[in-house]
């Protein structure tokens, strides 16, 4: 007997129950708000709007990020077309949406999986391809097992990334769209030989027809132009009329686009320009005018590559583009924004020379989040941006704030739900205003949002008045209009404009006109060869007076528009932005004065460390910019700070599901609560916290009781050090004296072992830019190398020939100071010790170019020993070290040898520092676990999953006497903390529940009486005991939603702990328990309190 086939809704019913995706963030499309969807509306209310819009079933969201999304295949339109093919273009759709992962295709019979950042799927290409087919399911019982990988736990927890046939995500229609652009950007500016065009185009002619083209695209795809109108723009015109009624040459890869007459129009320039003219006057607002120099400058030959590349023709060699894929009125629109951002921040003597980046959509998106909550949007905010660049801050502004007017509108029922051309003008016109010193700029700027202006207006609206508001602010306009002239956008430097002294402009753009402040100013200093970028710094730099609080350090430009959001900012506005890491790590006195007004002037509320994931956001083949440089998210209220403040300090860890989805994924066991006033009086705090936790922060301090090395006669009575770095090359000053001495040559690779060759050494330029000083370059001192070598190995070494290097050395010569105690300095300088604690504290390791600073060196805490056998014992194991000669690796066994050695050394100046072993945990696990995941990212051991014990569960006897390491030293640390308030009636048993392939891992402790046999959780299922202890403890319920994509639960009831974490070894180490251990015993202290009340 042959069974029913199951419908669609039946395969996505049940794959939504068996993988548990409706206990996650699963939501139905919609076009308005509701009650099933309003308390998401502000942030996924337009992802649920393009998934109606593509007829899709709903779409499963990790955080605010789009993952999955959920589809019926809709009944063909065309009944003759084959099936595949009406597959094929319902696919490319769905890729057009951009940034969801996963496609969920259910039909008659069959339930398909498909990877979204895969290619889009060509006119002969194959759909189900090994490298986009990921699952397939032709009944119900079969859904549960071949669909088993995207069950909600892998989702959350982004495991399903380590699947290898997940690539990239290249190919994802967002990157794919910004590339793909890229390339016809440098085919127009090039030129193309084949094509006919032997001179390229102007990089802003090139924009400007890219940008123009792209606005007719989606004007055409979304029905706003119709026929009708290409027919109204031929007129009587002959050859025109001609060419609308042809079919388009060429070779179609999607056979849609040959109805598009947008792509007729383009075969004959003039009636390109035509078109572009006719749309300037029709639509009337900021849509880059057409210039009389670009009509001259662009040629037949141009728009006709430009053409090939748009329907998919093959030009390009060795690779096909996806422009024929996208439809424009899916792809979402804040990615055309991005687009022109990407292009404006790389075009040169625009905004590249003066340090401004493309901003990538997530982190834009993001950091509106946090700034403009439904609390601050309820209060109706003015929003500005002084450093706007393309807009994309402002389109997301204005795009959250559609949103929140939608959801009022919905919840006082009026009319249809829906937000009138008025509503949209009025929060433009009021709410809006940026200011980019380029008039490029501040042009795409409007373009921008007029596109987001179109796409929240129904075709009836448009159709009605097609008419776009002027956006930019004009001075030498005749007459101003409040209807049409919305003027909130100025070309200009927002240093001259916050102290213009017209009325009007000071109203919108100056002092105290917003609530809020967002965006992302330029980073670093100017570049030497930026004419533009230095005028433009000489204004920020003098209005920076430091008398008034406004002191700037290293000519960082991030620092000023600092100093300018909280001018703008009206008392207890907000201000959020991405700024250069500087602003917390540089040491110049001035960079400190400015974190000490800072700090002063504002409460910070969020800051969020990019450091280590900075490359995911910024550089790729991809990615047209370069900007790398470190940055962090910040978000602050005018006015001065409590002394008791406190702000959550979060640092972004480069893991797989960041990796290849470029998502903003932050999780608790990474975020700090630190206090206001500390950061402020110990700015190292910054880069502790960064990737250490207070008990690291509680061991730097006892390091710190030591003196520092600088004043090694607190150590040794009589010694003293001088200090210097080398030499530096340059025209100012003859080498004199130096040329007496041969000279370490130019990068080089300074070891800690074995003897510097004499043929290595060269002879000093005739010009320096100074010697520096003569002892250091003689005598027996000790030389420490400035860069740190990949893996966090510190390079120190003593030397008694005489030689002089450059100033990536720092040399010390130590004077009444035994040879003996100089061997004890560098054997601490080789410990993990020194490695931990420079780590910790050295901003300018790991942030930019990883090194460390002289001042660091002379600041670090010595402690020479009293001890004799002590001193002999570290001076024995020193000398070995520096007898290896690291120059022959193959000796057999050599590097064991050396392995072991630094094992001993670590053990001695442990012993010198006084460490227990608590603190011992940490210096190794730092040194081993954290600095391999700071240089490895998601390839290291600290992100593997745990070797778990065959032994699952049991008490503390039941654990190796011998002190281990994973998770049966987690457990070792965790019951030595615990059982002696317990003992002598009752111990913790253990349980470790979840399997090595698990994503989470749990550990469950029981109370049990001494001597007998726990009671086991048989079926191992944490979510149970997660339950029950929840139920106990009144855990709310959004934070158990959570627990995939935080996965860092602490459950405290009144005869149990849970402790439920990502299987990864960084989070099940000894020093891991004492943070469990210590949290809670805090917990169970607070539910006594109120069991006690």
């Amino acid at each position: 007997m042959t069974l029913p086939q199951p419908s669609p809704r039946q395969l996505l019913d049940e794959a939504i129950r068996s993988l548990d995706l409706r206990n996650g963030c699963l939501l139905p499309a919609a076009e308005i708000p509701s009650e099933e969807n309003r308390d998401h509306w502000l942030e996924k209310g337009d992802w649920l709007v393009l998934a109606k819009r593509v007829h899709a079933d709903s779409i499963f969201f990790v955080g605010n990020d789009p993952v999955v999304v959920l589809a019926e295949l809709p009944e063909q339109r065309l009944k003759d077309a084959p099936k595949d093919e009406h597959i094929r273009r319902f696919f490319n759709r769905i890729w057009s949406m951009a940034r969801p992962q996963f496609l969920f295709l259910a039909s008659h019979g069959k339930l398909e999986a498909y990877q979204l950042t895969s290619p889009p799927v060509g006119r002969n290409a194959k759909l189900q391809h090994e490298s986009r087919l990921l699952a397939l399911a032709n009944t119900i019982t079969e859904v549960q097992e071949k669909f088993r990988h995207f069950r909600r736990d892998r989702l959350e927890t982004g495991a399903i990334y380590g699947d290898k046939r997940f690539g990239s995500g290249a190919d994802r229609a967002d990157r794919a769209l910004v590339r793909d652009l890229r390339e016809v950007r440098g085919l127009l500016t090039r030129g193309d030989s084949k094509a006919g065009i032997e001179g390229g185009l102007d990089v802003e002619y090139a924009h400007s027809l890219i940008a123009r083209a792209l606005f007719v695209r989606y004007l055409e795809d979304r029905e706003i132009i119709t026929q009708d109108y290409f027919w109204n723009v031929a007129g009587e015109n002959g050859k025109w009329r001609a060419l609308l009624d042809e079919e388009s040459e060429g070779t179609f890869e999607e056979p849609e686009l040959a109805n598009r007459f947008f792509f007729r129009v383009l075969r004959d320039k003039k009636f390109t320009y035509a078109l572009f003219d006719r749309l300037d006057r029709d639509f009337n607002g900021d849509i880059l005018p057409v210039a009389p120099s670009e009509y001259e400058a662009i040629i037949s030959e141009h728009i006709e590559l430009l053409r090939k590349l748009l329907i998919g023709d093959s030009v390009v060699p060795q690779r096909r583009l996806f422009l024929f894929a996208y439809r424009f009125d899916i792809v979402p629109i804040e990615l055309i924004s991005s687009i022109y951002e990407e292009f404006y921040t790389v075009e040169q003597g625009k905004g590249n020379t003066q340090g401004t980046y493309y901003t990538p959509p997530t982190l834009a998106e993001y950091l509106l989040s946090q700034v403009l909550t439904k609390e601050v949007l309820d209060k109706k905010p003015r929003v500005i941006d002084p450093a706007c660049g393309s807009g994309i801050f402002l389109v997301e502004s204005f795009r959250r704030m559609v949103r929140h007017a939608l959801i009022k509108k919905v919840e006082s029922r009026e009319e249809d739900g829906r937000l009138s051309r008025d509503d949209l003008r009025a929060i433009l016109a009021d709410r809006i205003a940026g200011i980019d010193i380029n008039p490029e700029a501040a042009r795409i700027a409007a373009f921008s949002l007029s596109l987001a202006w179109l796409h929240y207006q129904e075709q009836r609206d448009i159709d009605a008045n097609r008419q776009l508001p002027n956006l930019r602010w004009q001075s030498d306009r005749e007459s101003h209009d409040p209807s049409r002239h919305l003027d909130i956008l100025y070309a200009g430097n927002a240093f001259e404009v916050v102290q213009n002294l017209d009325d009007r402009i000071a109203e919108r753009f100056g002092v105290g006109c917003a609530d809020v402040v967002v965006g992302n100013p330029p980073w670093g200093a100017v570049k030497e060869n930026d004419t533009l970028g230095k005028a433009a710094w000489a204004i920020a730099e003098k209005w920076c007076d430091p008398k008034k609080g406004r002191a700037v350090g290293g000519k960082e430009q991030s620092q000023p528009f600092v100093h300018l959001a909280l001018e703008l900012l009206r008392d207890d506005g907000a201000a959020g932005m991405l700024l250069s890491s500087g602003v917390l790590f540089k040491q110049h006195k001035n960079s400190q004065k400015f974190r000490q007004s800072w700090l002063t002037r504002c409460s910070l509320g969020q800051v969020v460390n990019f450091a280590h994931v900075r490359h995911l956001y910024f550089t790729g083949k991809d990615r047209a910019g370069e900007g790398i440089a470190p940055f962090i998210l910040a978000t602050f209220t005018k006015g001065a700070p409590e002394m008791d403040h406190r702000l959550s300090y979060w640092s972004a860890k480069h893991t797989d599901i960041v990796g290849k989805t470029r998502a903003i994924i932050l999780t608790t066991s990474d975020m700090h609560w630190l206090f206001q006033d500390e950061v402020r009086r110990r700015d190292w705090l910054w880069k502790l916290y960064w990737w250490g936790s207070s008990r690291d922060e509680n061991l730097v301090r006892t390091i710190q009781r030591f003196y520092p090395l600088v004043w090694i006669e607190k150590e040794r009575e009589g010694a003293s050090v001088i200090s210097s770095e080398g030499y530096k090359v340059s025209d100012n000053l003859d080498a004199g004296w130096l040329s007496e001495y041969r000279s370490l040559p130019p990068r080089y690779p300074l070891g800690r072992y074995g003897k510097i060759l004499d043929e290595v050494f060269v002879d000093v330029p005739d010009k320096v830019q100074t010697r520096r000083i003569r002892d250091i370059y003689e005598g027996q001192r000790l030389l420490f190398r400035r860069g740190v070598p990949t893996g966090g190995k510190l390079v120190a070494r003593l030397e008694t020939s005489p030689f002089c290097f450059r100033h990536s050395i720092h040399g010390f010569r130590f004077y009444h100071l035994p040879n003996n105690d100089q061997k004890v300095i560098l054997g601490i300088l080789w410990s993990s010790v020194a490695r931990y604690y420079l780590w910790l504290t050295a901003g300018s390791w790991g942030m930019w170019h990883d090194e460390i600073h002289l001042h660091m060196i002379r600041e670090f805490p010595i402690v020479l020993p009293d001890d004799p056998e002590l001193q002999a014992r570290i001076v024995r194991i020193v000398d070995k070290l520096r007898s290896m000669d690291s120059s022959h690796t193959l000796i057999l066994g050599q590097d064991a040898r050396i392995e072991e050695l630094e094992r001993e050394l670590d053990e001695a100046i442990f012993d010198l520092y006084v460490c227990n072993q608590s603190d011992r945990d940490l210096v190794r696990e730092m040194c081993d676990i954290g600095l391999d995941f700071f240089y490895k990212k998601g390839k290291s051991r600290a992100v593997m999953p745990v070797v778990l014990p065959s032994k699952r569960r049991g008490v503390a006897a039941d654990l190796p006497e011998e002190q281990v390491r994973e998770i049966q030293g987690y457990l070792q640390v965790f019951l030595r903390i615990w059982n002696p308030d317990l003992l002598p009636d009752v111990e913790f048993a253990w349980q470790i529940m979840g399997g090595s392939a698990s994503p989470i891992l749990a550990v469950l402790f029981k109370l049990t009486a001494l001597g007998k046999e726990p009671a086991w959780e048989e079926a191992e299922d944490w979510q149970v005991a997660l339950q029950r202890i929840a139920e106990a403890a009144r855990v709310p319920e959004d934070r158990l939603g959570t627990i995939y994509s935080d996965t860092f639960i602490r459950m405290v009831g009144e005869h149990e702990i849970l402790i439920i974490k990502r299987n990864e070894r960084r989070h099940w180490t000894r020093s891991a328990a004492l943070n469990d251990a210590d949290a809670t015993i805090a917990r169970a202290m607070v539910l006594q309190e109120e069991h006690a009340r």
